[in-house]
């Protein structure tokens, strides 16, 4: 319904304008019957405007060379500059507070990271070997319950994750 509502608008809009250059060619301008109607010559009048305010008219001829300085006037003032910032004294009051932050900036990066972490897709492969751990890890994990040595770098699961 929009589509046809879109559709009839533009054609209308487009019959207006095409109607309007239409009419506004329609106008024919008559030749002018006196073109020297001016009774006096305006050039004359100038001159004599010129020479009673004595306004002069400098010509200059063309200049001869245009690289006729012997030296780089990009590089003097860039040099200029830069010496002009080394002499300028700045001054900076000393900060009352450096512990003014009123939040943990590592803690608000970390929650950021975790975020940005979650959002990526992660697709994952069918693994072509399941029993590719050389180890019985049920047994090692009954192990460290009995001796009740933990050790660091095996995780223990529960029977129920075990197959």
């Amino acid at each position: 319904m929009k589509t046809k509502i879109y559709i009839t608008a533009i054609l209308t809009i487009m019959t207006v304008m095409f109607s309007l250059t239409l009419q506004a060619s329609d106008y024919y301008f008559e030749d002018e019957n006196l073109i020297n109607d001016i009774p006096f010559d305006t050039e004359t009048i100038y001159n004599q405007m010129l020479t009673e305010t004595k306004t002069s008219f400098f010509q200059f001829d063309d200049e001869g060379l245009i690289d006729d300085i012997p030296f780089d006037t990009k590089k003097i003032v860039t040099n200029y500059k830069y010496h002009k910032a080394l002499n300028r004294k700045f001054n900076f009051t000393d900060e009352g507070l450096i512990d003014d932050i009123p939040f943990d900036t590592k803690k608000i990066v970390v929650e950021y990271q975790y975020r940005k972490a979650i959002q990526k897709k992660y697709s994952f492969k069918d693994e072509k070997l399941v029993d590719d751990i050389p180890f019985d890890t049920y047994k090692i994990a009954q192990r460290q319950k009995a001796n009740h040595k933990p050790y660091p770098f095996i995780v223990t699961f529960s029977e129920k994750y075990m197959y």
